[in-house]
């Protein structure tokens, strides 16, 4: 239990809309090169990562 300070909100915002939108972008470009599964696979996780940016709030 150490007393790190954690990232502001909206950094942790940045952070994910970022990794959202690298996996979104390789996602399409695997369905685009017809790689279906795992460009599926990226392009929903993109989406959960999307998601997710919007529903960080702090712990405390």
């Amino acid at each position: 239990m150490t007393d790190e300070p954690e990232p502001p909100t909206a950094t942790r915002m940045l952070i994910l809309t970022g990794i959202s939108l690298i996996l979104i972008i390789v996602g399409l470009t695997l369905l685009m090169s017809r790689v279906t599964v795992p460009g599926w696979v990226l392009l929903g996780a993109g989406f959960v990562a999307l998601a997710a940016a919007f529903v960080v709030r702090p712990t405390r």
